[in-house]
């Protein structure tokens, strides 16, 4: 509820879409990162990081394409969550952007990044 209400102040969201969106994102709970304790408390930071942005990104998105790109982004927040610490904070640690801006630098990263969470993100995700 307190995510809803943050989603509602700060993006102007709706009560009703917030609920859902943070029901997502507590669904989506990180739990399959791997490495050391310090390396998962620090891309768990990222990777809020990045959903927040995402979230702020998405409402920029024109309403025809806001679902495709909504299931691009969840798809990234998932394997993302799934990975090797030490590739998510390789690829997230760097990018201090917001919203759109924060998007195209994740994706200049990935793409220039031969890590094995990047690798598996250009082919699952962007078919790469």
């Amino acid at each position: 509820m307190k995510r809803a209400w943050e989603l509602v102040k700060r993006f102007k969201e709706t009560i009703s879409s917030a609920l859902k969106k943070a029901w997502r994102e507590a669904k989506m709970k990180i739990t399959k990162l791997k490495g050391s304790e310090k390396q998962i408390a620090w891309a768990k930071e990222l990777i809020e990081k990045m959903s927040t942005e995402f979230t702020s990104y998405l409402n920029m998105v024109p309403k025809e394409q806001k679902e495709k790109a909504e299931e691009i982004l969840n798809k990234i927040v998932e394997i993302t969550k799934e990975s090797y610490a030490g590739d998510v904070i390789e690829l997230l640690s760097k990018n201090n952007k917001a919203s759109d801006e924060y998007y195209r630098s994740f994706y200049t990263q990935m793409r220039i990044s031969g890590n094995a969470l990047c690798m598996r993100l250009k082919k699952e995700v962007f078919g790469r």
